[in-house]
C-alpha cells in the first residue's frame, strides 16, 4: 500500500492497547459511515406500500444468513476463547425474541424490513451509550455490529472486511466492532486508530489480547485520514501523527524499537510475584467481567480477582438469569483461580444501567435506583444471586462484596439476606464485604468496618460522587480527577479505619492501576490493588522499583497539597 504525502497532523485519544507502530493506514468503510444515524431502505424510497409478510420474511432471511456467517466465523476461532465467546453472544443477539418483536412491530407500522431493523437496534444501542459504567456502555458497539451484519445480509454484500488485507497497515475505523476484531492478524494489522470506543469494549479487549497497539477517541481528526496515509502511533500514550515527516519517521521508528524491547521485558513479569525493592510482597489482582476474561488473564499471574463484575449475567437477556446459570459462571472462575481469592460483586445495575427486562425510567439515574438499592428492591432476585454465590463458594476461595452501600441500615439488611441465602444452600461462611464508593461510606468507615468483614475502595464512583462530576458529561468530565486532594483524603481515611479495625482493605478502581498512584497506596499498606488486565505487568514492574521506607514518609506529605495539579506534579517527579 503506497503512502500518501501531505501535511502532518498530530492527534491524541485514549490509550487502549500498549505499543508503538508506524505503517500506512487502511480506512475501514462501514454501513454506519455510509448511512450515519439513519438508513433509508430502497423499499422506502420507492414510495410504495410495504407488504408486511414479505418484509418479515426478508428480515428472517437476513437473520438466518447472519447466523450462518457468525457460526462459520466462530468455527475458525479457538474453542472457548474470548473471541469465540463474543461471536456466540452475537448469535444470541441476532436470535433475541425481543429484537424480532420490535422489528415486526415497526414493519406492521409501515416501515420496510431494513429500516425497521436499523432503527430498532440503533435505539437499543443508544440506550446503552447513555450508561455510566464503561463496561456496560461498551456493549452498544456489539449491538451496532449486529445491526451492520444484518444489514450486510439484507443488502447481499460481503461480510469480509479485513481478512484479504495485505500488510503491514494501521487499521482506521469509526469504532472497532467485535466481528472485525476477531479477524485481527498481528502480522498484518500493526496498529488500530478509532474515532470512538473505550478500553472495555470487546474490540479493545481483543486488540490487547492480540498484542496490537490501539488508540480510541481521536474524534473528528479521523476524517483527515485516507487509506495509504502513513500513521505513527503510540498506544501507551494515546498519541500519534498523520503523515509524519521524514525526520518524524526516524524518531518514531526508534520508538517502535524501544517499545518492542519494553514489551519483551514486561513479558518476563507474567509469573513473577510483585515485591517492593526491599522484598515486601504486594498482592496485585485483576478486575474482570466474564469467565472468559478470567481464563485469559491467568497468564498474567494475578494474585486473584479483586472485582468480578457480575452484571454480564444480566445483559443481552430477556429475563433474570436462573440460579443455576449464575452458579455455573461463578464456579468456573472460582475453579480457575483455585486457592487465590475471587471477590464476587453483587449486581451493580439499575438506574442508568438499563437491563432490557428491567427499566425504572428515572430522570436522575446517577443518584437513583441502582446497585444495592435494586438488589434490596428485588428481594427474590437478590436472594437468588446470593444463593448462587454461596454455592459457588464451595468450589474455591470466594468472597462476596456489595456495591453502593451508604447506610448501616442498608448493610444490616444485606447481611440478613446473605445469612438466609447461606443457610438455605448450606454454603461456607465466606467473608462478606462492601464497596467504599460513596462519601457517606467513607465518612462512616469506622462504623461499617465494625460489622463488615472487609472493604474495597471503588475510586471511580468515589471520585464522581465526591467531586459532584458526571463522568459521562463532556462539559465537566475534565473536572473528574482521582488525584483531587478531597478524594485522596477520603481514600486515606478509609485505609486508616480498616487498619484500626484489623480489616482487609483493597482498592479496585482505575486509580489502583495508575503507576503514579501505586507507590502511595502501597505505602499505606493496602492489602491488595486490583486493576484491568492490561495494567498488571507494568504495575508489577513499578512495584519492584518502590522503596517502601521512603514512600511511607511521603504519604502525609501528599495529603498536604491543595490541588490535583500539585499532587500529580509531585508524583510524576518520583517516577
Amino acid at each position: 500500500m503506497n503512502s500518501r504525502v501531505g501535511f502532518s497532523i498530530a492527534f491524541s485519544g485514549l490509550p487502549v492497547s500498549n505499543g508503538v507502530a508506524i505503517a500506512p493506514a487502511y480506512v475501514l468503510f462501514t454501513h454506519s459511515m455510509r448511512f450515519g444515524g439513519t438508513f433509508l431502505d430502497p423499499a422506502h424510497s420507492a414510495g410504495g406500500v410495504c407488504d408486511v409478510q414479505t418484509e418479515i420474511e426478508s428480515f428472517e432471511s437476513a437473520v438466518r444468513q447472519t447466523i450462518l456467517y457468525l457460526q462459520e466465523t466462530r468455527r475458525r476461532l479457538p474453542p472457548h476463547s474470548e473471541a469465540a465467546s463474543i461471536i456466540e453472544t452475537h448469535e444470541y443477539m441476532v436470535c433475541d425474541p425481543l429484537l424480532r418483536e420490535g422489528v415486526v412491530r415497526r414493519i406492521e407500522q409501515g416501515s420496510p424490513a431494513g429500516t425497521s431493523m436499523w432503527e430498532e437496534l440503533t435505539e437499543w444501542a443508544q440506550q446503552f451509550q447513555t450508561l455510566e459504567d464503561e463496561y456496560m456502555r461498551s456493549r452498544a458497539v456489539d449491538l451496532l455490529d449486529v445491526r451492520d451484519r444484518l444489514l450486510t445480509s439484507m443488502l447481499g454484500t460481503s461480510h469480509d472486511l479485513i481478512t484479504s488485507l495485505e500488510g503491514p497497515v494501521i487499521l482506521v475505523a469509526e469504532e472497532l466492532t467485535p466481528t472485525v476484531a476477531v479477524e485481527l492478524n498481528p502480522d498484518i494489522i500493526k496498529g488500530i486508530v478509532m474515532a470512538r470506543g473505550g478500553e472495555t469494549s470487546h474490540g479493545a479487549i481483543l486488540a490487547r489480547s492480540s498484542g496490537i497497539p490501539a488508540i480510541s477517541g481521536m474524534g473528528d481528526k479521523w476524517f483527515e485520514i485516507q487509506s495509504g496515509d502513513l500513521i505513527a502511533m503510540d498506544g501507551s500514550l494515546g498519541k500519534g501523527i498523520i503523515r509524519p515527516s521524514a525526520n518524524d519517521c526516524v524518531i518514531w521508528q526508534k520508538k517502535v524499537d524501544e517499545s518492542n524491547r519494553n514489551l519483551a521485558e514486561l513479558e518476563l513479569w507474567k509469573q513473577r510475584e510483585a515485591r517492593t525493592a526491599e522484598g515486601t510482597r504486594v498482592h496485585v489482582a485483576v478486575n474482570i467481567g466474564t469467565p472468559d476474561e478470567a481464563q485469559r488473564t491467568l497468564d498474567l499471574g494475578p494474585d486473584g480477582v479483586g472485582l468480578f463484575r457480575t452484571e454480564f449475567m444480566f445483559v443481552n437477556r430477556t429475563s433474570w438469569p436462573t440460579e443455576d446459570e449464575q452458579v455455573a459462571a461463578y464456579s468456573e472462575v472460582a475453579r480457575q483461580y483455585g486457592d487465590r481469592t475471587v471477590i464476587l460483586r453483587t449486581m451493580d445495575a439499575g438506574g442508568d444501567k438499563v437491563l432490557p427486562f428491567f427499566q425504572s425510567g428515572e430522570q436522575n439515574p446517577f443518584l437513583g435506583y441502582r446497585a444495592v438499592r435494586v438488589s434490596l428492591g428485588q428481594p427474590k432476585e437478590f436472594l437468588t444471586q446470593l444463593r448462587a454465590m454461596y454455592r459457588a463458594a464451595k468450589m474455591g476461595n470466594v468472597w462476596i462484596m456489595v456495591p453502593m452501600i451508604q447506610s448501616l441500615d442498608e448493610w444490616r439488611e444485606v447481611k440478613k439476606f446473605a445469612d438466609l441465602a447461606r443457610k438455605q444452600v448450606q454454603g461456607p461462611d465466606v467473608p462478606l464485604g462492601m464497596m467504599m464508593e460513596t462519601p457517606a461510606a467513607a465518612l462512616l468507615a469506622d462504623l461499617f468496618l465494625q460489622e463488615a468483614d472487609f472493604c474495597s475502595i471503588g475510586t471511580n464512583d468515589l471520585t464522581q460522587y465526591t467531586l459532584a462530576v458526571d463522568r459521562m458529561n463532556e462539559q465537566v468530565s475534565d473536572l473528574y480527577n482521582p488525584f483531587h486532594p478531597a478524594v485522596l483524603r477520603l481514600v486515606s481515611s478509609i485505609i486508616e479505619s480498616a487498619k484500626r479495625h484489623n480489616k482487609w482493605v483493597g482498592v479496585c478502581g482505575e486509580f489502583a492501576g495508575d503507576l503514579r498512584a501505586i507507590p502511595w497506596l502501597i505505602a499505606q499498606e493496602v492489602d491488595e490493588i486490583s486493576m484491568s488486565a492490561s495494567r498488571i505487568l507494568a504495575a508489577k514492574r513499578r512495584i519492584s522499583e518502590i522503596t517502601l521506607s521512603e514512600w511511607k514518609l511521603k504519604v502525609d506529605q501528599l495529603l498536604q497539597f491543595r490541588t490535583a495539579k500539585e499532587v500529580i506534579d509531585f508524583l510524576e517527579k518520583q517516577n
